[in-house]
């Protein structure tokens, strides 16, 4: 399963309550984020993405889990969909706006391949 994995704590709520819906165009694919649902204990966000490409239209849900010290972003577990580029890039760009709200977070490790990844492969 597509995932980026985070060291640090952070503060969910930093990201929930500024949140505006968006758009991620890139190779292609048009990414769209639509809602951040946050959970009461705060301890995870779900997101809800459409990825767009050639007349190729994917509803999914992303979720970002606290645990100790990381967090985890993927595809929600539940979801059966194609993990494609598109999901693979929506992951990519929730993980930039988890880490631009919460500077703290670095990046720790992925399994996603590196032309989807940011500026050469790296996260901050």
């Amino acid at each position: 399963m597509p995932h980026i994995i985070l060291s640090g704590i952070p503060d969910f709520w930093e990201v929930h309550k500024p949140f505006a819906a968006f758009r991620a165009d890139s190779n292609g694919w048009i990414i769209k984020v639509q809602h951040c649902l946050i959970s009461e204990n705060a301890k995870t966000l779900v997101f809800d993405c459409t990825a767009v490409r050639s007349g190729f239209s994917q509803d999914f849900y992303i979720r970002a889990e606290s645990k100790e010290d990381r967090v985890s972003v993927r595809v929600d577990p539940y979801m059966r969909i194609e993990r494609n580029e598109g999901v693979q890039r929506a992951i990519v760009a929730i993980t930039s706006l988890i880490q631009e709200r919460c500077p703290a977070l670095s990046f720790s490790k992925t399994n996603l391949p590196g032309d989807v990844l940011p500026a050469g492969g790296a996260l901050q």
